[in-house]
């Protein structure tokens, strides 16, 4: 009877070991008996080791050096002002206009570069959640099978009760562990993705402040220039009339000296010559008007083309090489689930 149950220790150790995992996870167990006739009990203690894969941490975020590079914007970041400048129904934009259709365009297209990102992201999870799921269900059958036999061999309902609440807290132990994990990595990614977001976002608001400071800069050139070319005609005209009357007082005079040789004398019926010189200074004066007014209007459509010409030569093409970025194609992070004991 005493070799009987020896046999049947060695046969319950041997079957607590029989529930190993391959080389995810090991089950060992230590049992003995003892009592007098039929009677006897049964213990033990157990150690679980689980190891899932680690790679089923690992993600990759789908991250383009091109998105901070001025080249993959030039479909919508177009080069103001365009082909159609100067030409009938094109308008000036204010900066402000401007600006905001900037970033309207570059938000498009930060949505299409999140929708992709995330994308990645959503398959990582998923991914993630059956692995998870699967590592789960494998705990649970083999702490299952494990406690069956002990949950079996103990007599008291009392000792059936704690094993099975402590089969039930292992495998819930182990769930909430891996679930944080999980947790923890879908976190990280998308802490990664929300990083690589902002880069192109700073990027985003580099080339916005780039092509507000062009076009400032182009406005204040192109005032400066037409208040240099209104001068410049003011200046014109100035010396168109002073040209013409200069022109009126060489005749004045030249009539009056004709008179005086004429008559032998400058004050020949002076009050009746002075009056004929006044009329004739008025009628020539409005002459000049006439012509000044008509010089005055050539010099204003000249200057008018000359804006268009200069507003439409000055460009800005809203891209500046110091602010591209160097990145690289796939931003890689892999999170080791670790050991539960």
């Amino acid at each position: 009877m005493r070799i009987l149950f020896i046999l049947l220790a060695l046969v319950a150790a041997a079957s607590a070991l029989s529930y190993g995992y391959g080389g995810y996870g090991g089950y060992g167990g230590y049992g003995g008996y003892g009592g007098y006739g039929k009677s006897y009990s049964c213990y033990g203690y157990r150690r679980c080791l689980v190891y899932p894969k680690k790679q089923i941490y690992c993600y990759n975020i789908h991250y383009k050096s091109s998105w901070c590079s001025y080249k993959y914007y030039e479909p919508v970041l177009h080069v103001y002002p365009g082909d159609d400048c100067g030409k009938d129904g094109w308008t000036e934009k204010t900066v402000a206009d401007l600006q905001v259709e900037m970033e309207n365009l570059l938000k498009e297209a930060l949505l299409k570069i999140s929708q992709k990102m995330t994308q990645y992201k959503l398959e990582f999870a998923a991914k993630l959640t059956e692995n998870a799921n699967s590592y789960k269900e494998m705990v649970k059958n083999k702490l299952t099978n494990y406690y069956a036999y002990y949950i079996e061999c103990a007599k008291a309902e009392e000792e059936k009760e704690r094993l099975r609440q402590e089969r039930d807290d292992a495998i819930k132990k182990y769930n909430e562990e891996i679930d944080a994990k999980v947790t923890a990595a879908t976190e990280k990614c998308a802490a990664d993705i929300l990083a690589k977001i902002k880069c192109i976002t700073d990027y985003h608001a580099k080339l916005v402040e780039n092509g507000v400071k062009c076009l400032e800069q182009r406005n204040t050139k192109i005032s400066e220039y037409a208040n240099a070319l209104v001068e410049k005609c003011k200046g014109y005209v100035t010396k168109f009339t002073e040209y013409h009357m200069a022109i009126l007082e060489q005749k004045k005079t030249y009539y009056r000296s004709s008179l005086d040789k004429v008559h032998g004398s400058p004050d020949w019926n002076k009050d009746c010559v002075d009056q004929v010189i006044k009329v004739y200074h008025d009628q020539e004066v409005a002459k000049i008007n006439v012509l000044v007014i008509e010089y005055a209007k050539k010099l204003v459509v000249y200057k008018l083309k000359l804006i268009s010409s200069y507003t439409c030569s000055y460009r800005c093409y809203m891209s500046n090489s110091k602010l591209r970025f160097y990145k690289r194609s796939y931003y890689s992070s892999c999170k080791r689930l670790g050991m539960l004991v």
